[in-house]
């Protein structure tokens, strides 16, 4: 039974009683018909409540969906033209000095810190609500872990390059000397992929690449020159000679120090699955309808 239909069953009841039942009335009409407008006065009251709970709540909504479409538009492009300049920076092990890429790097990491944490704060109870809003503060996070990772980056990278003295010290062994080529083949691997976003496409010197990473080259040089292709399909080029890097330096166990050099590559590679991830949120928030 509604709160609505309560008071015309009550005043057919009040009638059937006035009429049918014997005995003296409880109170009178006018008091009766008091109590019902009393009611009224009670229902109306927690009704416009109710109702205006409703419309904030719908506009609370609304507010957070425009502001996840601006986060999905602007945070988008600042990827896709931060992502290249960063990998560029970072991925190129030796050979010059970046402290001028240094200081491009920290006016471009600004463009990261999109999501306002006062808008997230005070909209804590409708972004918990909903599925699509959920993906919005999980997004901030990943920022922040962005943020985390670029300054860890800065801070080895300006302690001087990597790649010589590592292959310098592996060079007193013998028995390293396939794994210090196949360092060589990556590094150069990396050196021509970040060339690649200065001149627009991508070669390579086929003497100079490994039989392994051959077919990996080739499909390489398909997306690089793939007018459409995206940076965040380029990663994984950049994941495969990373992670190999840190792969072979494990394997480097004669002497502890070397070890010194795997966090470097340690921390690009959470770098970039960071940006992957962050790429996938935005598809999610696209995509995704707020429930």
């Amino acid at each position: 039974m509604s709160l609505l239909s309560f008071p015309i069953i009550f005043i057919g009841i009040l009638k059937i009683c006035i009429k049918y039942l014997p005995g003296e009335m409880i109170g009178s009409i006018d008091g009766w018909l008091g109590f019902l407008g009393g009611y009224f006065g009670v229902l109306g009251a927690v009704g416009a409540i109710w109702y205006q709970k409703i419309l904030e709540n719908k506009v609370a909504i609304n507010s957070m969906e425009l502001y996840s479409n601006y986060i999905v538009e602007n945070l988008s492009n600042k990827l896709e033209k931060n992502l290249m300049p960063f990998l560029s920076v970072f991925s190129t092990l030796d050979g010059y000095d970046k402290l001028y890429e240094i200081e491009e790097i920290n006016k471009r990491k600004k463009d990261f810190q999109l999501i306002n944490n006062d808008i997230i704060t005070s909209n804590l109870p409708i972004i918990l609500s909903s599925k699509k809003f959920i993906i919005l503060l999980n997004l901030k996070e990943k920022l922040d872990s962005l943020n985390y990772y670029i300054m860890k980056l800065e801070n080895d990278i300006t302690k001087g390059n990597i790649l010589t003295p590592l292959l310098n010290e592996i060079s007193r062994f013998e028995k390293y000397f396939e794994l210090k080529k196949e360092l060589i083949c990556l590094g150069y691997i990396l050196f021509r992929l970040n060339i690649s976003y200065y001149e627009k496409v991508i070669t390579f010197e086929e003497s100079k690449i490994l039989p392994k990473y051959k077919d990996i080259i080739q499909e390489a040089i398909k997306s690089f020159n793939t007018e459409s292709e995206l940076n965040i399909n380029i990663l994984k080029y950049y994941e495969i000679c990373i992670g190999n890097i840190a792969k072979n330096i494990l394997l480097i166990n004669q002497n502890i120090e070397i070890r010194k050099y795997y966090y470097f590559p340690y921390n690009l590679l959470n770098l970039i699955s960071i940006m992957r991830n962050i790429y996938e949120d935005i598809e999610k928030l696209k995509s995704t309808k707020s429930e």
